[in-house]
């Protein structure tokens, strides 16, 4: 069940994305430059704006989860997006999601407590989630199917409370991961890619990554093994990459995506998408290492791994997003990004 290696088999195998080796270095050198500005990564996980306050810390993780449970599938086929007004500001994407349960939060709606989600409404969800433009939240139903299993099963299998899913990982990244594949199943992100089970993990790793950097990589945040997470395989990241020259499309690819049509969860072109993401991402760390190591200037035992450019890349998306418009990003319908 590991990410990394299931994205090496399909960068071998990948017919519709390549990985372009000029790309991986002059990306590693972008992110050096800014290591050498900010002195480290990690301030970019922190950028997290729309996040209740006075919140317990076994609160923060509920809070945490709750949006990890829905942290998919925003993009529209249209320039306007699902919106959420808020704090004299529109959030749109993932960001609209916080806005809109922030504001529920704020109006007394315990939509971070598992008991209270575990048997939530498509009305009331609609509720939380109402848009100030014309395009609503995608998959209203599904969201709701994710929050009543998710509610459900940390009731019958953790006590209700996600403080304890945390603790049974034994501050293990990987562990967690694993509880959340074998125990809900809209955290089991995998595919079948020319007949092997391949897995990328999205919203399970996020959530251990959201965790880990919340808390500082301490107290709950304590992942011994922090290091060996993926990046996450969503659709903003592989345009990033794209953007950056790391990955180069078929003609036939960039002609569907061009176009607009919706690619398959679980296909040969949304695995080869993902996959080839991951790799590059992977490929990306280890030439940023090799660079760190060498710069006088730098800490040579300073951490980089795939949590911190992975947060670089989509924050790098969401700076760039007028320039990032004439490169595609690929439309599949899913609950798992």
């Amino acid at each position: 069940m590991n990410p990394l290696l299931s994205a090496e088999y399909i960068s071998d195998k990948a017919i519709d994305v390549f990985i372009n080796n000029t790309g991986i270095e002059s990306a590693a050198e972008l992110i050096l430059s800014e290591i050498k500005l900010h002195k480290d990564l990690l301030y970019v996980t922190k950028i997290q704006p729309l996040t209740p306050t006075g919140l317990t810390d076994q609160e923060t993780l509920e809070w945490m989860f709750v949006l990890d449970v829905l942290n998919f599938c925003f993009w529209s086929d249209s320039d306007v997006l699902f919106t959420v007004s808020y704090s004299d500001s529109q959030w749109t994407g993932y960001r609209a999601l916080r806005a809109a349960f922030l504001k529920a939060i704020e109006a007394g709606t315990p939509i971070h407590k598992p008991s209270f989600y575990a048997s939530i409404t498509k009305e009331v969800l609609s509720d939380i989630l109402r848009s100030t433009t014309s395009v609503d939240v995608p998959m209203l139903k599904e969201r709701v199917d994710c929050l009543q299993e998710a509610g459900k099963v940390l009731i019958e299998k953790f006590g209700g409370s996600v403080q304890e899913l945390v603790k049974e990982s034994g501050q293990s990244a990987i562990k967690l991961v694993e509880l959340l594949f074998n125990n809900f199943s809209s955290f089991r992100d995998v595919a079948v890619y020319k007949g092997q089970k391949v897995f990328f993990l999205k919203r399970a790793q996020i959530f251990v990554s959201n965790v880990w950097s919340a808390f500082g990589g301490s107290g709950y945040g304590t992942f011994h093994d922090i290091n060996t997470l993926s990046m996450f395989a969503d659709y903003r990241v592989p345009q990033t990459l794209q953007f950056l020259g790391v990955l180069n499309y078929s003609d036939s690819l960039l002609k569907k995506l061009q176009g607009g049509i919706h690619i398959e969860q679980g296909s040969g072109i949304e695995c080869e998408i993902r996959g080839c993401s991951i790799h590059a991402v992977e490929l990306i760390r280890k030439k940023l290492c090799l660079l760190v190591s060498a710069d006088p200037e730098l800490d040579s035992d300073v951490d980089l791994h795939a949590v911190l450019i992975d947060c670089y890349l989509w924050n790098y998306a969401k700076d760039h997003r007028e320039v990032m418009k004439s490169y595609p990003i690929h439309k599949t319908y899913t609950i798992f990004y």
